[in-house]
């Protein structure tokens, strides 16, 4: 019984085996597939070994790699395998062809670690199986007992698994052999048996690779006498002891003779233990003690760790011929190998970072899920050298693996002057290669764009990026009807929308984007802008964007430390990774790669380079390089491997203490030609490529060869450039002050006078900075003034892409190129242009002390005031953007009087009323038609006019609204005398508004706003929508009512965002919000997601309106959650003193905004303390401003003042407490509706529920009231105003559970009035509506609290 038991478990036991056997060979025949289909596949009998069998297999048969069954018996299915088991994959077809011998050799890596498998298994002592001769820790010993008595080959890769497996030799061995007896594994130590297994396994290899394929086609390369070398390991399989450790000697030498790679003749090798016989004697013994370092495998575990590791690394450890770090192919000479580049990976692999490398996935993944509503941006910190870019370029692998896109920009300190040239460029190539290649995904990206873009507007980046063009199919030339001229901030901010449409086209869930930026210490700040603007941009569908950084380089007052703020301004997730140096493992497993070696052959140097290097992942590339160099680290031709002396090296000074010192020194011995062209190069590294490009002498070949066989340069996809930007650092920094700037100047030249027209303004940021760099050798006026005029060309090219960091930079240099003396001669008009523009730079970029100072420049210089009025114009902006707009009116005022046009600094009502009847004359009996006959403005000082006019109604709408109207007038005046300007669209829009609030002409007025709209359509001045939208909404809302003008309002957002107008934008944003408050004609929820997209976009552009658009959003969010604290009127959110742009002082509308906000609450939630605190504070800011217009706050104050004050008076509130007559002021709000519904029918529901309330409350005519409550719910409802028709419906109720006592009929009123705040998505009003149903038994004083 115990017998039969012990049986079923060892059967169980070989059937787990069996199992995961077959496993391990599915694994590998699907590798060893997917190799198969990368390669071609030629005939396989051209280059088969001699004596293979090239007919199909045998069903059911499995056959080794190197097939020979035509000269043997058939062999036998392993017993336990399952009769349909698949055979082994057939091997990929080898010949010429490096790849198809990588595949072939990645195959039988992986059947050998199959095998290996199955023999640790077989060594596996802790496994509970039984011990003895047919399984467990007894067949220690089986497979080299097996290969010592195989004389016919039978025992091969796949036979050793069966083997292994079962133990029964008759199913394996051919020939009549016997197995060995039962007490061989008992009669010998247990370690003897697995070293025996061990050689037994090594000399399969051997033999196996000896006859197989790539021998075949290794020795038809060879000479004919050289051509038997390796056949001879068959005729000595059952030779003596002595014999067979000559034979393995003789093997593995034949397999490097052969081309082997090194790798897997360094494997056999050890698994054979030939060290102390083979080496003996040998160049490794007397150089390397090979003997040692080398050893042997004490267990399979270590096999199957080296197999792993050359699996892991195919690209590394399975190359014909070649390894190590010089770059040439191993001929009959022996050259060392490839050149290693200067990172942290060894070909490819990054060591010690693969915590890090998880990391960057892990982010990458997070970005490109379809549901993320923001981006995340990581970044990679660490001093230069230690393998920031090497981690950064290797997420591409991830990327690319997920059918996306990586796109990388590498900065650097020579050319940061460059206007984003070196990111656009990037765009641009990346533009390139979607063209090329596949055209579904090409059509597919093009439509996006230009459903994103739009056609026309495409060439608002075409300058910057030419291949954008093609990508949309876009004309060469812009449109007549593409987007019109703006000013320079306009400029930039349509610039920066329309690269953000750019990029949400480009990054898509089924093509995500990884952006990466290297050196991102040297961006200049418009750069860090637009990252800032990609990384909160929450619709852009699938980006992650990693930027590089040295942490030494970045000080407490770097541009990059702001971004950082910016990016947690507006929330933006952030990882940080910090690079540190590799520890003693790693540095030896970077040293194992680079010399293509197993790691615990190359302990001993890898702990030497370490303790010298410190870790530096360049350090240690160098210092390898070195040893070579010096000689102390040499490749033997014969042996095909690298050696060294261990004591000797340990014996040495110490080459340097750093890398830096390291590179000079190695710069320093080279000669002094390559020292001239590495130094040319250093300085303007695209130089190499245009140096190779146009000088193609012999000369020039041998320098670029030698820096390239020198690591210093290496040669890329488009061109050469050095490989580690810490080379350029260290020759730069090399150069003498003097010399560098001779080297500068003379490039400059160089490419100026070689560049034709179209050359030159493809690479004038180029030119200029070169000549920058050497321009204080230059003496000569005249060639002075034509290198200003290059400064002018780039600065207003990099105008033209709104990169004005650079521009002016540009612009300042040009400057510093002239003299005073240049204000008087023939270079006048450069100077005037290069100061203008400069100014104009300046306050772009808020350097408004430099900009104060250039423009006195112009004023003290200028010949006329024509000359000087784009001057005074930017002096005004520049004080405005300072929030100095009184004196910026002042300042502009003043400009205007010198052109003539007077205007009072205060103007009174009555001022306002005379410029108001002065404008009508001047229209009397005009039509539109007329207005359009008029021509166009041509008078350059007339149109400077109305563009000052223009620019000072900003400010004056902040501060002076009077003076804003008195503007308005003249521009129209100027209008009907000069012509028609894109200003006259605006002043139009003023000049209706102004009519229709004061004057009370409401028909006039709303024919004037529609003639200002029709004329942008007339004049293609699209930018000006916002602006006109902004100025005439509350005309139209009091006119045409204000949920007709929603979708008008959006698409006038959207229209100023692309046209760059982000001001007027943004606060016609804000005026569309409110509107659909007012109006209901929104869910909340809907709503307040639009609210927190406009928040976003505000507090990425640091807009003034955000200071509306906070508490906004909170009013929504109380009405649907109760508030802060419970406190639904407190609409301060709790963050606003943490983030958002600097605090500024509420004041004028913004301040009177958040009142009627407050003010709605109150209301709504009839809190009735907070709402007398509220309208007083409307009183007396009304008293302060002197408020006399007409808006829509204005209508909603006096809707809610009244609902308020019906209230407060029907719950019997002291009035003579509060000081407000409560009654007079209902009775007012209704006089007001009265008049205003005779024109807006959408204001009738309000009248109805105010004449409802005043019968109710202050009238107590019941019979009069309840049909008015009727009215009002049935007008609200007829033009959608459902939070009224709701608040309608609870002001009902409450009127019929005071008046009536109808307790039933008011509670099913109060559930109507929560099923429509429910429409409205007013969670909290629901929950207060419960309230109220509960409560419809209990007293009615008791529900005013």
């Amino acid at each position: 019984q115990q017998q039969h038991q012990q049986q079923q478990h060892l059967q169980l036991q070989q059937q787990q085996v069996i199992q995961h056997m077959l496993e391990l060979q599915a694994r590998a025949a699907a590798a060893s597939a997917s190799a198969t289909s990368m390669v071609a596949a030629p005939a396989a009998v051209a280059t088969a070994a001699p004596g293979t069998n090239t007919s199909q297999p045998t069903p059911n048969v499995k056959r080794p790699l190197n097939d020979q069954t035509q000269h043997q018996p058939q062999q036998q299915q392993p017993a336990g395998l399952k009769d349909d088991a698949e055979p082994s994959p057939s091997p990929p077809p080898v010949n010429d062809d490096p790849q198809q011998s990588k595949a072939y050799l990645l195959q039988f890596v992986d059947q050998v670690l199959v095998l290996a498998s199955a023999l640790g298994l077989a060594h596996n002592e802790s496994a509970d199986l039984p011990v003895g001769n047919d399984f467990g820790g007894g067949r220690c010993g089986i497979l080299g007992d097996a290969v010592a008595v195989d004389t016919a080959g039978a025992v091969t890769l796949d036979s050793a698994v069966g083997l292994l497996t079962n133990g029964n030799f008759a199913a394996v061995l051919s020939g009549g052999a016997s197995g060995p007896d039962s007490s061989t594994t008992e009669s010998r130590g247990r370690e003897d048996a697995i070293r025996s297994d061990l050689m037994g396994l090594g000399r399969m290899l051997c033999r196996h690779l000896a006859t197989s394929p790539l021998a075949t086609v290794a020795r038809q390369r060879l000479t004919p006498q050289s051509s038997s070398v390796g056949t001879d390991e068959a005729s000595c399989s059952s030779a003596g002891s002595n014999k067979r450790q000559k034979m393995d000697h003789s093997s593995v030498a034949s397999l490097r003779d052969l081309g082997f790679p090194p790798s897997l003749c360094i494997l056999i090798s050890k698994l054979l233990d030939v060290s102390d016989t083979f080496f003996c004697g040998g160049s490794w013994k007397a150089s390397l003690n090979s003997a040692t370092r080398l050893g042997k495998y004490r267990d399979v575990a270590q096999v199957e760790k080296d197999l792993l590791l050359i699996k892991s690394q195919p690209d590394e450890y399975l190359v014909f011929g070649r390894g190590g770090i010089d770059g040439s192919s191993s001929s009959a000479s022996g050259s060392p190998p490839r050149n290693m580049s200067a990172s942290s990976s060894g070909g490819g692999y990054l060591f010690g970072r693969e915590k890090e490398i998880q990391q960057l996935q892990e982010a990458y993944h997070r970005s490109i899920g379809q549901s993320n509503s923001s981006r995340e941006v990581v970044f990679i910190s660490g001093k230069s050298g230690v393998g920031k870019s090497s981690l950064a370029e290797e997420l591409c692998r991830c990327v690319n693996g997920n059918g996306g896109n990586f796109v990388h920009c590498a900065l650097d300190d020579l050319l940061q002057v460059q206007p984003m040239s070196v990111l656009l460029n990037a765009f641009n190539d990346h533009c390139r290669k979607v063209l090329k290649g596949d055209q579904k995904k090409m059509e597919r990206i093009r439509s996006q764009l230009r459903s994103l873009m739009g056609s026309k507007n495409a060439h608002v980046l075409g300058d910057a990026m030419p291949y954008l063009l093609d990508l949309m199919g876009a004309p060469s030339r812009p449109p007549s009807d593409g987007p019109d001229d703006v000013e320079a901030s306009a400029a930039s901010n349509r610039f920066m929308w329309f690269f953000r449409l750019f990029v949400r086209g480009i990054a898509t869930p089924e093509h995500p984007l990884c952006l990466c930026l290297d050196d991102l210490h040297c961006a200049s700040k418009d750069v860090l802008d637009l990252v800032c603007a990609l990384a909160a941009d929450g619709d852009v569908g699938s980006l992650l964007i990693v930027g590089c950084y040295r942490d030494t380089e970045i000080g407490p007052d770097h541009a990059l430390k702001n971004t950082f703020g910016d990016l947690a301004r507006n929330k933006v997730s952030t990882l940080s990774i910090s690079l540190s140096n590799l520890n003693t493992e790693q540095v030896n497993m970077l040293v194992a790669q680079t010399l293509q070696m197993q790691p615990e052959s190359t302990k001993d140097l890898g702990n030497i380079i370490f303790a010298e290097s410190g870790g530096h992942c360049l350090f240690v590339q160098q210092l390898i390089k070195t040893l070579k160099q010096e000689g102390q680290l040499m490749y033997s031709a014969s042996d095909q491997t690298w050696t060294w002396d261990v004591k000797a090296l340990q014996s040495r000074d110490s080459i340097t203490d750093n890398c830096v010192s390291l590179m000079k020194r190695k710069i320093l011995g080279l000669d002094t030609e390559l020292r001239s062209f590495l130094k040319k190069a250093a300085c303007l590294p695209d130089y190499i490529t245009l140096m190779a490009a146009s000088d193609e002498s012999i000369s020039t070949v041998l320098l670029l060869e030698t820096a390239i066989r020198e690591g210093l340069i290496s040669k890329t996809a488009d061109g050469f450039k050095f490989t580690h930007s810490l080379f350029q650092s260290v020759i730069y920094n090399a150069i003498p002050e003097p010399e560098r700037k001779s080297l500068h100047l003379s490039i400059g030249k160089d490419l100026w006078s070689h560049s034709s027209v179209d050359e030159l303004e493809a690479s004038i940021y180029i030119v200029v900075d070169q000549l920058r760099r050497g321009a204080d050798l230059v003496t000569d006026p005249d060639e002075r003034a034509e290198y200003a005029k290059l400064c002018l060309m780039a600065g207003e090219k990099a105008s033209r892409i709104s990169a004005f960091p650079s521009s002016c930079e540009y612009f300042l240099q040009g400057t510093s190129m002239l003299s005073e003396s240049d204000w008087t001669n023939q270079n006048y008009e450069l100077n005037l242009r290069l100061h203008t523009a400069c100014a104009e730079a300046q306050n772009m970029i808020g350097d408004y002390d430099g900009s104060f100072i250039t423009v006195n420049a112009v004023l003290e210089n200028g010949r006329s005031l024509k000359d000087k009025l784009q001057a005074y114009t930017t002096l005004i902006m520049s004080l405005g953007s300072q929030g100095k707009m009184m004196q910026a009116i002042e300042a502009g005022l003043d400009t205007l009087s010198m052109l003539g046009l007077e205007l009072p600094l205060h103007p009174t009502q009555e001022d306002v009323r005379a410029a108001l009847r002065e404008t009508r004359t001047l229209l009397v009996g005009k039509s539109y038609t007329d207005i359009t006959a008029f021509g166009l403005m041509t008078d350059r000082e007339t149109l400077g006019a109305m563009h000052i006019l223009t620019v000072l109604s900003r400010y004056a709408y902040v501060v002076n609204p009077k003076l804003m109207n008195m503007l308005a007038c003249r521009q129209v005046k100027l209008t009907c005398e000069s012509g028609l300007s894109k200003d006259s669209c605006y002043a139009l829009a003023v000049f209706g508004n102004c009519l229709g609030h004061i004057d009370g002409s409401i028909t006039k007025a709303l024919n004037y706003g529609k003639w200002a709209l029709a004329l942008l359509d007339a004049l293609n001045v699209r930018s000006m929508v916002p602006r006109c939208t902004t100025v005439l909404s509350d005309l139209f809302f009091y006119i045409e009512g204000s949920q007709s003008r929603l979708q008008s309002q959006m698409m006038s957002v959207e229209v100023g965002l692309r046209g760059g107008d982000v001001e007027s934008a943004l606060t016609c944003a804000n005026i569309y919000l409110f509107t659909a408050l007012q109006t209901g004609g929104r869910p909340l929820d809907s709503l307040t997601n639009e609210a927190s997209r406009y928040l976003k976009e505000m507090t990425l552009r640091k807009h003034f309106s955000i200071a509306v658009a906070i508490p906004f959003r909170q009013t929504l969010q109380n009405f649907q959650t109760g508030g802060i604290d419970g406190d639904p009127t407190n609409i301060t959110p709790p963050e606003t003193g943490s983030g958002g742009p600097p605090a500024r002082k509420k004041r004028g509308v913004v301040l009177y905004r958040e009142y009627i906000l407050r003010l709605m609450l109150a209301c709504f939630f009839r809190k009735y303390d907070e709402a007398k605190t509220i309208i007083k504070q409307c009183d007396d800011f009304r008293k302060s401003n002197k408020f006399e217009s007409i808006n829509s706050q204005d209508v909603e104050e006096s809707f809610l003042v009244g609902i308020i004050c019906t209230s407060i008076i029907e719950n019997c509130f002291d009035e003579e407490e509060d000081g407000i007559d409560y009654s007079q002021r209902a009775l007012d709000a209704t006089k007001k509706f009265e008049e205003w519904a005779k024109n807006g029918p959408h204001f009738q529901h309000r009248l109805a529920l105010l004449q409802a309330q005043v019968a109710f409350a202050i009238e107590r005519d019941h019979e009069k009231a309840a049909p008015l409550f009727d009215e009002a719910i049935r007008l609200a409802e007829e033009h959608s105003f459902v939070h009224e028709q709701a608040l309608a419906y609870e002001l009902s109720a409450f009127f019929q559970k005071k008046a009536h006592v109808d307790y039933p009929k008011a509670r099913q009123t109060f559930q109507v009035a929560k099923s429509h705040y429910a429409k409205w998505g007013a969670k909290a009003k629901e929950n207060d509506m419960d309230e109220l149903i509960d409560s419809c038994d209990v007293p009615l004083s008791s529900l005013w609290i």
